[in-house]
């Protein structure tokens, strides 16, 4: 279905009756919409930052193969017997393009604290050996016995908040499913 049908209802059978004319069947709305047609280039309300070279609704997508095969380099450089390391997301786009991209680079899972992700938990991840990404250094020291800057994630047409250093960390100093609480976040 396109946008501009979505929009105007011209699809949505739920929202019908079939009404006999001059012989023939057609369908017609049951209740007339009161949604203000949009034109369908437009991008939504949300997503109109105009922080990059792109606009948002593109540049927030922009960059996420890059980002994935950065932190696949990190994940696959650890030694097999660390394999069961986490990969953290700061949010659900970092985490649905892990989750998009990643099974090509054999990546687990994403987690996150970031909205739905939440819900998901930190699996059977203990904390015990995590790939971090978008934190600061000092932040994750408080948390982690050994933290290790890996990489950085740039593209020069992802918005400007998709900039960020890749983090090996190791040894959380509480367990994992207690921290959890703490980082769901819903902004």
């Amino acid at each position: 279905m396109w946008p501009s049908q979505m929009i105007d209802g011209s699809r949505d059978s739920r929202n019908r009756r079939r009404v006999k004319e001059n012989g023939a069947s057609q369908l017609q709305p049951s209740v007339p919409s009161t949604r203000t047609p949009r034109s369908s280039n437009s991008p939504p309300a949300t997503e109109t930052h105009k922080l990059g070279p792109l606009p948002q609704i593109y540049a927030s997508q922009f960059g996420w193969p890059e980002m994935v095969a950065t932190v696949a380099r990190v994940y696959n450089s650890l030694p097999l017997g660390v394999r069961a390391t986490a990969i953290f997301a700061q949010n659900y786009g970092q985490a649905g393009a892990i989750d998009l991209f990643g099974p090509k680079f054999g990546l687990p899972w994403a987690i996150s604290g970031h909205q739905s992700y939440f819900l998901w938990g930190p699996r059977d991840y203990t904390g015990e050996s995590m790939i971090v990404m978008d934190d600061s250094q000092e932040r994750l020291e408080q948390l982690f016995v050994s933290v290790q800057k890996v990489a950085s994630v740039y593209h020069p047409y992802s918005m400007p908040y998709e900039h960020f250093d890749v983090f090996y960390c190791r040894g959380l100093k509480q367990p994992l499913k207690e921290l959890w609480p703490q980082l769901k976040h819903w902004d």
